[in-house]
């Protein structure tokens, strides 16, 4: 499974935008279909959970990640732990070794678009004498993740109705996380300020990101650029 979904995001790299979303679209669907087909097994292997611990961005988080982590686990079929390790800011993620390799790849992916692409918003603004200020950050990256969700749920959607199933979450993946974290206590990020006008110009952008490089390819994040 894992290596046709390696195929499909390298695809992904096509400069021609249809083709891209294409790509895109059949990663998604691969998942989805591979997530509900070993649902419905009523023989089902035992599955295997992993913790990836991951993160290596210093003392504090990215403020990406805030953002991110809901994409993986709502679309990938991951839990994620942020935990405070040894002055890193480090996160976990839970789940099948395949899965956490994919959402893993995402995450890393993600950070640097949402990076550039609030760069360049934010240069724009620039340009019209709007300064750049930590809730304008935060506002177009609420609209990026609200962007793209909402592009995910459509797809997982359309897979849904093709196969006549429904795809549930997976009870293991809560069994894994306590049993990683016995002791852990889910807290919720603080409400933060949102620029209405801004987080709609972050989520015209969300709905066309792709996920680009293929898994354990080469990425140029300079390309993020052209």
């Amino acid at each position: 499974m894992i290596d046709k979904i390696r195929k499909m995001l390298a695809l992904s790299t096509s400069a021609n935008q249809g083709e891209a979303e294409n790509a895109l679209a059949m990663a998604q669907q691969l998942m989805v279909k591979h997530n509900i087909t070993m649902q419905q097994l009523v023989n089902q292997p035992t599955k295997e959970y992993e913790n990836l611990s991951y993160g290596g961005e210093g003392g504090k988080a990215a403020v990406e990640r805030k953002y991110i982590l809901p994409i993986l686990q709502k679309y990938f079929f991951v839990k994620a732990m942020n935990i405070q390790q040894r002055g890193n800011a480090n996160f976990f993620l839970i789940g099948t070794k395949e899965n956490v390799e994919i959402a893993k790849y995402v995450y890393d992916y993600l950070k640097v678009v949402f990076y550039v692409l609030f760069k360049l918003y934010a240069l724009e603004q620039k340009k019209n004498g709007i300064a750049n200020t930590t809730i304008y950050k935060q506002s177009f990256y609420a609209g990026l993740r609200n962007g793209l969700m909402d592009k995910l749920a459509k797809e997982r959607t359309s897979v849904e109705n093709e196969m006549g199933l429904v795809l549930v979450e997976d009870p293991g993946l809560n069994k894994a996380l306590h049993q990683f974290f016995p002791n852990s206590i889910m807290q919720k990020s603080p409400v933060v300020a949102i620029y209405g006008d801004v987080r709609n110009e972050g989520y015209k952008k969300g709905q066309t990101i792709n996920i680009n490089p293929g898994i354990g390819g080469t990425k140029d994040q300079s390309l993020l650029l052209n």
